[in-house]
């Protein structure tokens, strides 16, 4: 793990001073290791839900990329006409 705080990565690597709504603790529930399911609408910041837990933990995007992606692609090409 890095010493970075996710705050600190959301200032360094985004260029944001402070997170929005429930963000905070969206990202706090998966840096420690547990789950989260996030419903927002297009422009609320999901992306960042995901981006910086991935940048605290090493290894946590890949690690979930590799694990389910193709599982995921397959899913999309059996619906694709």
């Amino acid at each position: 793990m890095t010493s970075a705080s996710p705050l600190d990565i959301l200032t360094r690597v985004f260029g944001y001073h402070a997170f929005r709504s429930a963000q905070a603790a969206i990202i706090d529930q998966v840096v420690a290791g547990g789950d989260a399911l996030v419903i927002m609408p297009t422009g609320g910041g999901k992306s960042l839900c995901y981006q910086v837990p991935a940048l605290v933990r090493c290894g946590v995007g890949a690690a979930k990329l590799e694990r389910y992606g193709a599982q995921f692609l397959a899913v999309i090409a059996d619906m694709t006409p």
